[in-house]
């Protein structure tokens, strides 16, 4: 999939194309059940050094084996955001599991980035999502936003269906563990884990990176 640029078009635009982009190739992701888009892209706030905000949501079980894939695919797309390299780059600071939907703390803040989420890879889970994420009407009105659709690629759907049939059962599990003691490790040990305060959460039902506030999300992991 290739991204085309016109000079007319607008850096929101531009930001489009490279989310989709992301969307396309992420098919190919085992246990994906969503890819929502948020922050400063659905907000109106985007500016030249913004990043591309990507909240991941998958099956319950397998959200440690999923972020294996989801972060291979965007670093071969070199979309990734680094300490470095921010600005037009996937900010991958978000994942939930199918059977833990719901966003919290339950603040003005997460209200104001989780409303604004348009999903670009939707399982049937974006509207679970605001379902369960009622609370967000206590500070703003929610309105449910539509898909954005991109072109599929069979040859990647196939690839998915073929990875989960073969990480479903005892294997499945058993990498599964294997990749969450890898991963919690590093996460631990990360500069930005040990030296700045923050909301850091690792567990089965959820991964969240903001280790230095929730106004300014740093990229970790």
């Amino acid at each position: 999939m290739q991204m085309l640029y016109s000079k007319n078009m607008t850096l929101e635009e531009k930001y489009w194309r490279k989310a989709e982009k992301a969307a396309y190739y992420l098919e190919a992701a085992p246990f994906l059940r969503m890819v929502g888009v948020n922050g400063s892209l659905t907000s109106g706030k985007i500016n030249q050094m913004s990043d591309i905000d990507f909240l991941i949501v998958t099956k319950s079980k397998r959200i440690f084996t999923c972020r294996f894939f989801v972060n291979f695919i965007i670093q071969i797309l070199n979309l990734k955001r680094t300490n470095s390299k921010i600005a037009g780059r996937i900010c991958l600071n978000r994942y939930i599991t199918t059977d833990s939907l719901v966003i919290y703390p339950y603040d003005i803040y997460h209200a104001k980035v989780y409303s604004t989420t348009v999903p670009i890879l939707d399982k049937n889970i974006y509207q679970k999502f605001i379902d369960e994420n009622y609370w967000m009407n206590n500070f703003v009105e929610v309105k449910k936003n539509t898909e954005k659709k991109h072109n599929k690629n069979i040859l990647l759907i196939c690839f998915c269906i073929f990875f989960e049939h073969l990480l479903s059962g005892t294997m499945g599990n058993i990498i599964e563990n294997i990749l969450k003691n890898i991963q919690i490790k590093k996460i631990k040990n990360n500069s930005l884990t040990l030296k700045n305060k923050g909301l850091i959460i690792a567990n089965d039902a959820m991964l969240c990176f903001h280790p230095t506030s929730l106004t300014r999300l740093t990229k970790i992991g």
